[in-house]
């Protein structure tokens, strides 16, 4: 029942292929190493292992033994080895007892495991709150009241933190009572609002805009506006006379634009002027044209009271006045033959000059078709008739009086 390897009881036992039988950590470690059996050095391999039988695991389990931490008198391997706290002290007897520094459990190897994972106050536990110690676990609960890293809450904000960082926690609790430096007791979390009325907080001169960099306790700054009111004066009228340098520039800045701005509209009337000016001088040029329809000659009619009844039926006929058209298209006619007198212009010419004005003045006119408005331009027309303005030819053709 002891392991060939460790000496002690087997703990976990496997056989190899060669049929011996050790612990699972020892003949894992030696495979490893040598892929030989460590009792007959036949060939083995890890994968070779297996689980004892059941009823040897039974009976291993069925031995009575004792808890690692006994003290045992005797000079042994199992006592003296301080690392193999695997199997110290196991299948013997101490000689003596001590209490203070010894366990007293006593029974079968298969809850020898168990005991030592939970009840056993000798075993060495790692503390809960993660600061690091390894205690004995009948020391653990004094231990944990005693924690440096144990949760603590401020007793100020509530707030729960490691008991070791507190302190640390209290130069920037806000619910942490100060003291300010005028004799005023407020809490930190009220200390910007009382800044804005404290008499010992420095506050920035009400000039700094205009250079003046001191700053004073608040309850100094009218002894500060009373001493430096010199140095104030100056540095206002350096201000001044900045800005009015920055005036001076941006009207200069104003005129010259203005200049720019009235060059470029003296550049757009003459533009327009020059192409203006070849519509008005053709529109004068077919104006002063003859008429290109003669007035027919004038027809007399004649009656006579003395005939016979064939002849005054046709010189009653003749008698008659000529017809309403006839007599529209002479007269039509013959005011297009008349030449225009020097003291009136033709309809076209002035609305050529009308339509010249406009494109001067920058207006904006209404067509009289399509109802848009528009800017006037070299394609604009106006009616001789009526005087409308239109924005192309298009809509002056479909325009009806």
């Amino acid at each position: 029942l002891l392991c060939p390897i460790c000496l002690c009881v087997l703990v976990d036992p496997v056989d190899t292929a060669c049929s011996h039988t050790f612990c699972r950590s020892c003949a894992t470690s030696s495979l490893q190493k040598l892929s030989l059996c460590p009792e007959c050095r036949a060939p083995g391999k890890l994968a070779d292992l297996k689980t004892t039988s059941f009823k040897f695991k039974s009976m291993l389990g069925r031995l009575k033994a004792y808890c690692d931490h006994h003290q045992d008198a005797e000079a042994g391997p199992s006592s003296s080895s301080s690392t193999n706290t695997k199997k110290r002290g196991r299948g013997r007897r101490p000689a003596a007892k001590k209490e203070d520094n010894s366990c007293s459990w006593e029974g079968e190897w298969s809850e020898l495991s168990s005991h030592l994972h939970t009840t056993c106050q000798l075993v060495p536990v790692p503390c809960g709150y993660s600061c690091g110690t390894t205690i004995l676990r009948r020391h653990y609960d004094p231990h944990i009241a005693k924690c440096t890293h144990r949760p603590s809450p401020c007793r100020y904000c509530s707030e729960v933190m490691p008991m070791c960082n507190i302190n640390q926690h209290y130069t920037s609790c806000p619910d942490f009572s100060i003291k300010c430096t005028c004799g005023v007791d407020l809490l930190r979390k009220n200390m910007d609002v009382h800044a804005l009325v404290c008499p010992n907080t420095l506050i920035p001169c009400s000039l700094g805009e205009y250079g003046c960099a001191v700053s004073v306790e608040r309850r100094l700054m009218v002894v500060h506006m009373t001493e430096a009111e010199a140095t104030h004066r100056h540095l206002l009228l350096a201000k001044i006379r900045l800005q009015d340098g920055i005036i001076q520039k941006q009207q200069d800045t104003i005129l010259e634009l203005r200049q720019e701005e009235q060059q470029r509209k003296q550049q757009q009337r003459t533009l327009l002027s020059s192409r203006i000016a070849p519509l008005a001088s053709s529109s004068m040029t077919l104006e002063r044209l003859p008429p290109r329809v003669t007035s027919p000659t004038s027809t007399s009619y004649s009656s006579s009271s003395s005939s016979s009844s064939s002849s005054s039926s046709s010189s009653s006929s003749l008698s008659r006045s000529p017809p309403a058209s006839l007599s529209r298209i002479n007269t039509s006619q013959a005011k297009a033959a008349t030449p225009p007198s020097s003291s009136s212009k033709s309809p076209s010419y002035s609305s050529s000059l009308s339509l010249l004005e406009m494109m001067f003045a920058n207006t904006l006119v209404r067509c009289g078709s399509c109802k848009s408005t528009f800017p006037p331009d070299e394609r604009s027309r106006i009616c001789s008739i009526c005087g409308s303005t239109f924005c192309s030819t298009d809509c002056r053709k479909v325009h009806s009086h």
